[in-house]
């Protein structure tokens, strides 16, 4: 993806009837982002705490001579903190001015989603619904839950939320 390409939170992932999802593990469930909001995948490095940060937050890193703030996914969705392993991958996202990172444990692979694929009810009702979904979709014998970045990259809700 190109250095320059940012977020647009207007951009619906249903436009144009075929999108393509990253899917990824947190604790023993799916989930995906759409790829057009994803600048790169990561390999964990070392993280250099922030004091006084948020709950959610684990730190930053150096990146090409840029700080990348990086948050718990897993603390995020309501999951306990677990230790990094060799799978844990951090997701760059554009975001604004700054880019921002999110902690996985792990990669699955790539999907492509025609639009009518997509069970967007679930986002409104279920245990998920606090999560804000974009939908569900059946992927092969397990239900992928499509994240609305619109909440994941919430920088505000995240930084506001003191633990």
């Amino acid at each position: 993806m190109n250095e320059q390409q940012t977020l647009n939170l207007n951009d619906s992932p249903f436009n144009g009837g075929v999108s393509q999802w990253l899917t990824f593990r947190l604790s023993n469930s799916a989930y995906a982002i759409n790829v057009k909001y994803l600048k790169e995948v990561v390999t964990l490095s070392h993280i250099h705490p922030i004091q006084h940060a948020p709950k959610y937050s684990v730190g930053s890193i150096a990146l090409r001579g840029n700080h990348i703030h990086i948050f718990d996914t897993r603390l995020c969705f309501g999951f306990s903190r677990s230790e990094f392993t060799d799978e844990t991958r951090i997701l760059i996202i554009g975001h604004a001015q700054n880019d921002v990172g999110f902690l996985v444990d792990s990669i699955s692979g790539v999907v492509y989603l025609h639009n009518h694929q997509i069970d967007v009810t679930s986002n409104k009702t279920g245990q998920m619904r606090h999560i804000n979904t974009e939908g569900t979709v059946s992927n092969g014998d397990e239900l992928l839950t499509l994240l609305d970045l619109q909440k994941l990259i919430s920088i505000n809700k995240m930084t506001n939320t003191n633990g």
